[in-house]
């Protein structure tokens, strides 16, 4: 896990100043990030460059570069590793697999897997594929859901972990925050029993639901704090630019920074 140190910054010997943002430092020690955000504003202090805002966040997955396309737009690209156990017939327990690796593509996978496969004393080989990209997905619709009071998204195990999106009555928002409503029973529990989608994995969701909401949400809601001028969204700005919500990003920033530059002007010229 890291943390990012992240701060909203104006030119004021621009013309029209514009806000942007600067990643300060990332590290694994919050502390130590901490520290130097604040030698970044002492840097600048007294200079041209006028900082609006800053905050701290947590980066819970770092997801690999290759990631980011080579125009830099944030675009995710497929990204998956794989986790190959064994069983052997010296175990004492039944069931008991040992982990032998993980490995980040296919065909070294599949190596293993065979080498293994082929030895007397395996009993059995499994392999469990971790889609980083699929992860990522999860984490944004999730994010979304929990604004969202009578909407719940389900994952059904038994028919290929098929996503399953549902819009449950005002009198079960309560069961839904204690997390009492599972795949099981959320018919029982349904506003709408039209209102059901299904989709084969999280970024299809997404693109075909989410992608809308998350952007009318930036433009309603804005991305920051009025009183603190501190990022205030459900989706961290490191996880926007990886959604390639650069363009959201800035539109926003230069209407919420806007008001607040046009007032500090005023004062000068008052003063």
């Amino acid at each position: 896990m890291k943390y990012n140190a992240l701060v909203v910054c104006q030119n004021s010997s621009d013309r029209k100043p514009k806000p942007f943002i600067v990643s300060v430092y990332s590290y694994f020690d919050k502390d130590v990030v901490i520290s130097d955000l604040e030698r970044f504003k002492k840097i600048y202090k007294n200079t041209d460059i006028k900082i609006l805002s800053s905050w701290i966040e947590k980066i819970e997955i770092e997801f690999p570069t290759t990631w980011i396309d080579s125009k830099g737009t944030g675009k995710l690209t497929d990204y998956k590793e794989f986790k190959i156990y064994v069983r052997t017939n010296k175990q004492q327990k039944v069931g008991d697999y040992i982990f032998v690796g993980k490995y980040k593509n296919a065909e070294d996978t599949k190596e293993i897997y065979d080498y293994y496969k082929n030895k007397d004393f395996v009993d059995d080989v499994k392999i469990e594929t971790i889609d980083y990209k699929e992860l990522f997905y999860k984490k944004i619709c999730e994010n979304y859901i929990k604004t969202m009071d009578t909407q719940v998204l389900l994952q059904n195990p038994k028919n290929n972990n098929s996503i399953i999106h549902a819009c449950i009555a005002d009198e079960a928002i309560d069961l839904k925050e204690k997390g009492k409503i599972n795949v099981q029973n959320y018919k029982e529990y349904l506003k709408d029993k039209d209102f059901i989608s299904k989709y084969d994995t999280y970024e299809q969701f997404y693109e075909s639901f989410v992608k809308d909401f998350i952007i009318a949400d930036i433009r309603d809601l804005g991305l920051f704090n009025g009183e603190k001028n501190k990022w205030d969204f459900y989706i961290s700005y490191n996880d926007m630019i990886l959604l390639g919500m650069e363009n959201e990003i800035k539109k926003s920033m230069e209407n919420e920074f806007a008001e607040e530059y046009e007032k500090g002007t005023d004062l000068e010229e008052e003063q």
